[in-house]
């Protein structure tokens, strides 16, 4: 039984092989071109398509007929079949040339996300450093000036920003308290301490907090810390 299909079943299997290689190379090949010369697209794949099928007669025509064909058409058929077979071979590599920058540009694309990602990744990593250092910088302190207690001029050395949020009930000008900033004019700048209120003063500022003549406390909270704009 065997025996009796090989003789049959062979040819029509390298038919099937051949006819299959020829259609895949006719159809890379009139993609590849129009791919090439993607300007003109319809009339490219008109004319490789033309030249396909003028190839596949071509090169059936020289194996039927090689013998009786004249000596001068059979060496001008086999020239053209050899720059059919080119055309077709420069189709295929466009084809092949179109698909690996296709891949290389979505590869490229990829990995430009990847970089920006890491990049905003390295960013994001800075700036949680700059707040942990800003968190272990801050100091919350809360102070009660008595009647005749203050400080004398300084500056808060070591932080960039002083916060100071009073917190008692109410309070007078006449009580004393007050907060003197040097403005390197001659005259300080007065700020009194009223209920609520919050005063900044940044670091390398000189200033004073005068003496309580009145009979309240004089409550303050004060923020201190080193904050990055």
């Amino acid at each position: 039984m065997i025996e009796y299909l090989k003789p049959r079943i062979f040819p029509l299997l390298i038919a099937f092989s051949a006819l299959s290689v020829s259609l895949s190379a006719a159809f890379y090949s009139v993609s590849g071109l129009s791919k090439l010369f993607a300007g003109a697209a319809f009339a490219v794949i008109v004319m490789a398509a033309s030249l396909e099928i003028a190839k596949l007669v071509i090169a059936s025509l020289l194996y039927q007929y090689r013998k009786n064909l004249p000596k001068l058409l059979k060496w001008y058929l086999s020239l053209a079949c050899i720059v059919l077979i080119l055309i077709t071979s420069m189709g295929i590599y466009g084809f092949l040339s179109a698909a690996y920058q296709e891949t290389a540009a979505k590869a490229g694309s990829i990995d430009s996300k990847i970089t920006l990602i890491e990049v905003k990744r390295d960013n994001i990593k800075e700036q949680l450093a700059v707040y942990n250092e800003e968190k272990s910088s801050i100091n919350i302190t809360q102070f009660e000036y008595d009647k005749f207690s203050g400080i004398n001029w300084h500056n808060d050395d070591g932080y960039t920003i002083n916060y100071s949020f009073y917190m008692h009930d109410t309070w007078n000008n006449n009580w004393g308290g007050e907060t003197l900033i040097d403005t390197n004019r001659g005259l300080p700048l007065v700020s009194y301490p009223y209920p609520n209120t919050l005063l900044t003063i940044k670091n390398n500022i000189q200033h004073k907090v005068c003496p309580v003549t009145g009979p309240k406390k004089r409550k303050v909270l004060q923020i201190r810390g080193i904050f990055y704009e």
